[in-house]
């Protein structure tokens, strides 16, 4: 289950699982600079932050496909007030 901001996202479970021949599945990875993640659960966490009111997205920069706009973005002690994603 994922959940952006604390709301469950609709994704398909099976492309969460690795299958018997241990391709599939998702991989979060601490080593890359950023998580590779499949298209359909991709799309879904862009949709979700796209619907706050505080972010809107802006032109793409490279090698992303989603940027947004982070000037009405607020800061908290831990970092920029944007959803948390819980995996």
């Amino acid at each position: 289950r994922i959940d952006v901001g604390g709301v469950p996202l609709v994704i398909d479970a099976a492309k969460l699982r690795i299958g018997t021949q241990g391709r599939g599945g998702t991989k979060l990875s601490t080593v890359v600079p950023y998580t590779q993640l499949a298209t359909p659960i991709y799309n879904s966490i862009v949709a979700a932050f796209a619907k706050q009111k505080n972010l809107r997205r802006v032109a793409s920069v490279a090698p992303f496909d989603a940027c947004f706009n982070s000037s009405a973005v607020g800061v908290t002690r831990v970092g920029p007030a944007v959803p948390f994603i819980d995996l």
